[in-house]
């Protein structure tokens, strides 16, 4: 099961909780199904590629709204360094 998957089943499961609470639905569809976390590959830059990047950021030959995608992205993972 792909990660997508696995997150609407999780979903789906959070609202088959609350309409068995609520008194809407008698048994869990879900009581037999263990829903596993996929393990997702992470991918990282090399360096020769942040270069790339960095140098095609300042290079200003980007769009404009490629530009602030760009800059909203590497400037969030700074504050996640902080």
């Amino acid at each position: 099961m792909d990660s997508t998957a696995w997150r609407n089943m999780a979903t789906i499961k959070i609202y088959v909780g609350a309409a068995i609470r609520g008194g809407y639905m008698d048994q869990d569809p879900f009581a037999a199904i263990k829903i596993r976390r996929p393990k997702s590959e992470v991918i990282y830059l090399t360096e020769e590629e942040l270069l790339r990047l960095t140098a095609l950021y300042r290079s200003g030959r980007l769009e404009e709204c490629t530009q602030n995608v760009l800059r909203f992205f590497c400037f969030f993972v700074l504050l996640l360094c902080i």
